[in-house]
């Protein structure tokens, strides 16, 4: 029973310092997101007016858990993503997408499998790309 609470002690400080490191690396993002937003907004005025990819939503993180739950650990990256598009195409290498301008870790714990889901539009079409956190993404 003591190795019991001591061990749910030291999880609950695990979980806790986790959870503040999540909440730094979340506004990180969001400032990183802020700067990026007008060229991102360029970027989707010029591929929306030669028909070129235009990203709807792009989401990235642990995605089985709802918007306001408390285990929701996704952050949206669409901002990122228009910005990083270049002649129509949105090409992430492989490796941990945490670590890209305005998107973050959102498992430092590793409990979770993270992924990138993109909708995006491309000549007309409504597509989606879904990759996990270390694949290569290649739209279209």
């Amino acid at each position: 029973p003591v190795r019991r609470y001591w061990r749910s002690l030291a999880q609950a400080e695990e979980a806790r310092t986790a959870g503040e490191a999540l909440q730094t690396a979340h506004s990180k993002a969001m400032a990183l997101q802020m700067l990026l937003k007008p060229r991102a907004d360029a970027k989707r005025l010029a591929e929306e007016a030669c028909d070129g990819l235009v990203i709807l939503k792009a989401q990235f993180g642990c995605l089985g858990a709802a918007a306001g739950s408390a285990t929701a650990t996704w952050i949206d990256v669409t901002t990122p993503c228009q910005a990083f598009v270049e002649d129509s195409t949105l090409l992430l290498h492989a490796g941990p997408k945490g670590r890209l301008d305005g998107f973050c870790d959102t498992d430092p714990l590793g409990e979770g499998e993270q992924r990138l889901r993109v909708e995006y539009r491309w000549r007309g079409q409504r597509l989606q790309a879904e990759v996990a956190d270390e694949d290569v993404l290649r739209i279209p």
